[in-house]
């Protein structure tokens, strides 16, 4: 599940929950930015709070278990590890928590592979007042009531899936309550959690032959969605820790033999429930293509279609899986060879709805939803028919986006269409090309800009129509549709960089300085390395406009710049780096200090000596090691300076240590006799880590510049040098 969900979900909160403990660690304490991440945690948890007056959440090692959904997405399995350490199996929030109560929480969770402390949590809590927070720790005790684990016919390689679907129903209150058959239940076989499910489902009313019975306090409808919620999270959950393919094709078996034996009406929910949990994680892809095996077409497809009017996440990749599983699927019902001509499955489809059954294609008796699939593979839906459009919402969303686009784009150039009419279609287009974008669906976007550009530019158009182009053009290089694009580059493939750059180019420059400004000002830390992976994925076409903003007035902005453009490896003539070298701010300069390697053009004298007597010790520091590894020979004089500039108190014995070791790499002969002092002569007070560090840095000089050095050395009080130099000596070197 991704992180970036809309507002109010589990996910949502997860994710600003692992930013907020990650600010923790990464801020001094009282630093603004610990307390706005808590905030927006604690905001987050409080609406999910609202509804019920509380919040369970389960832990395992790598994944939070919700009331409807199992979370492994990054963010939540490093929660998930760090609640592990701390041997939290039940984390609860309760209604009226702070959000100081948060922060306690998460400082007291370990961000190593290790608990620092052996102190229960939950007595930690306690002691710092935190009463609307409370864990639980594992007690497998509680779950089990017979002796049914050391039966002796009890074997661990049997299905797992039925014991997993009992002790869901045994740890949802509602069903244990009502059904005491569930205590010491073990079940190695359908045979065994069938009766078991029956048995609910008849003492809710949820068979049609049995009434509700008294006492109980759900309705039928929330019986059969608790219990398809239950199974369908045991089939996800068996699925996911499957250990290779084979063993997720054998979860998929056993789940589609108990589909088999249940209600109509159940199976429904059920396969809504697995689809809905594994539509969004790539790797279960055996597991769905063994259930396209397994389950017809119409109810794979129907299945589908209510995730999408519930807004269910998919990935792209397991949608597309799924489609391409129901279409392939043997021919059910009448569809017969209809399948193989486009032009009768169009006049099908066309029927169907001029007739106003379309509602009940899936289930009808000559016709199912593999025909909107199939006659989306042949033809596109515009070239035939131009009435569909109430009905283009029903179909699967990921092809019928490039339908809808393509639509769009040949309305808006009719010359008949009014100024409001123009407008919708504007907006609609927008809309789509959104879609576009987060589908993967580059190629199809690019189109649409490109026609866009056209109508805009050409002079036989009619105004109202050039009009409404440039305006849809403005309207697609905003920030929101550029939030899109970032999220979609996450996880594009790298064939995707080409159309992505030419989009942003057709977008105009005005996009990209967007996506450079908002580089500076997005707050998530996670965020904004994607949208500089995706500025450095541009190339050269980010150069011009980076190249001008390092002269932004605001610092962070020039210390991205510089760094962009030290990845992308162009635009750091010296004009630009001088701009971030000759910085007030030191974090700038030291990023600028970084690009000393790519600089375009000799870095002059004057510019070595102000770093390298620059008054932040890092920079300088940092400078001086930059100039030996990057070979830059206008060092060489300031560096000797430094070195001859006498240093009694070792002030700056660090950076003179680097000098050495900054010339040894340059490898000039002629700078030996000239820092002698380095050697520790008569009338030269140095430190003893300078003088091992000078004759250690002999190995970068030419053999006959440096044996007289050597053997004067061997002569040294000092045993670490004579040493250094007796090595330098027997090895053939040293003289």
């Amino acid at each position: 599940m991704s992180p970036h969900e809309p507002a109010f979900s589990l996910a949502s909160f997860l994710y600003e929950l692992a930013l907020a403990q990650q600010k923790l660690a990464l801020y001094q304490e009282g630093h603004p930015a610990q307390q706005q991440a808590v905030d927006r945690a604690h905001a987050e948890l409080v609406r999910l709070i609202a509804p019920t007056g509380s919040l369970a959440l389960g832990v395992s090692r790598a994944a939070i278990i919700g009331p409807e959904e199992k979370l492994t997405f990054a963010a939540a399995a490093r929660l998930a590890g760090s609640l592990y350490l701390r041997e939290v199996a039940v984390l609860r929030f309760e209604e009226g928590i702070e959000a100081e109560e948060l922060a306690h929480l998460l400082r007291l969770l370990p961000r190593s592979d290790r608990s620092q402390t052996d102190e229960p949590l939950a007595d930690e809590l306690a002691t710092l007042g935190v009463s609307h927070i409370h864990v639980q720790t594992v007690d497998f005790s509680s779950l089990v009531a017979t002796d049914s684990l050391e039966d002796p016919q009890f074997s661990s390689s049997e299905e797992p899936l039925w014991d997993r679907i009992l002790q869901q129903l045994l740890n949802d209150g509602r069903f244990a309550a009502v059904d005491p058959a569930l205590h010491g239940a073990h079940a190695g076989s359908l045979a065994d959690v069938l009766p078991v499910i029956n048995s609910l489902l008849a003492r809710y009313g949820a068979r049609a032959d049995r009434d509700l019975e008294p006492g109980v306090s759900m309705t039928p409808a929330e019986a059969l969605s608790g219990l398809a919620r239950l199974v369908g999270n045991a089939v996800n959950a068996e699925v996911l820790e499957a250990t290779d393919p084979e063993a997720q094709r054998s979860v998929v078996r056993h789940f589609t033999e108990l589909l088999g034996a249940l209600p109509d009406e159940l199976q429904e929910q059920i396969l809504d429930a697995a689809l809905r949990g594994l539509g969004n994680v790539d790797e279960a892809a055996p597991a769905i293509r063994s259930l396209g095996g397994t389950v017809s077409a119409a109810r794979l497809i129907g299945s589908l279609r209510r995730l999408r009017s519930e807004r269910a996440v998919l990935s792209p990749r397991m949608l597309s899986l799924i489609e391409s599983l129901a279409v392939d699927a043997k021919p059910i019902a009448r569809i017969g060879e209809a399948t193989a001509d486009a032009e009768q499955l169009a006049r099908d489809l066309r029927q169907v709805f001029i007739d106003g059954e379309g509602d009940q294609a899936t289930s009808g008796p000559g016709i199912d939803d593999r025909l909107f699939l199939e006659l989306q593979r042949h033809t596109p839906i515009h070239a035939r028919f131009a009435d569909l459009e109430p009905y283009l919402e029903t179909l699967t969303e990921q092809r019928l986006s490039v339908s809808t686009a393509m639509t769009l784009m040949d309305l808006l150039q009719r010359p008949a269409f009014e100024a409001e009419q123009t407008v919708w279609v504007v907006d609609r287009l927008q809309m789509v090309f959104r879609e576009l974008l987060a589908d993967g669906r580059f190629l199809t976007a690019v189109r649409v800009v490109e026609s866009l550009r056209a109508a805009a530019s050409s002079p036989g158009r009619p105004y109202v129509l050039r009009e409404a182009a440039e305006g849809c053009l403005e309207a697609l290089g905003e920030s929101d549709t550029l939030e899109v694009l970032v999220d979609a580059f996450r996880t594009a493939r790298s064939s995707a960089v080409d159309p992505i750059r030419q989009l942003i180019q057709l977008l105009g420059p005005q996009a990209l300085d967007r996506l450079l400004i908002g580089l500076g000002e997005e707050p998530e830390l996670a965020r904004r390395r994607h949208v500089f992976d995706l500025l450095v994925a541009l190339g050269p076409l980010v150069v011009p406009a980076a190249a001008a903003l390092v002269r932004d007035s605001h610092w962070y902005t020039c210390r991205n710049m510089l760094a962009l453009l030290r990845h992308v490896g162009q635009g750091l003539s010296l004009d630009v780096l001088r701009c971030g070298l000759e910085h007030s701010e030191p974090r700038v300069r030291l990023e600028a200090v970084k690009c000393l390697p790519q600089a375009e053009g000799e870095i002059p004298k004057e510019l070595v000596r102000r770093l390298v007597g620059d008054p932040d010790e890092r920079v300088a520091e940092s400078a001086v090691s930059m100039f030996g590894s990057a070979r830059i020979v206008t060092a060489v004089e300031p560096l000797v300076e430094l070195l001859r500039r006498p240093d009694p108190f070792a002030l700056q014995k660090e950076l003179r240590v680097r000098a050495l070791q900054a010339l040894a790499e340059l490898g000039d002969p002629s700078v030996l006799p000239r820092i002698g002092n380095c050697f520790r002569s008569w009338f030269a007070v140095v430190s003893a880590e300078e003088v091992q560090a000078a004759y250690e840095t002999l190995r970068g000089y030419p053999e006959p510049a440096r044996r007289d050095w050597v053997r004067r050395g061997q002569r040294a009080p000092d045993p670490a040098v004579r040493e250094i130099c007796r090595q330098l000596a027997t090895s053939g070197v040293g003289g």
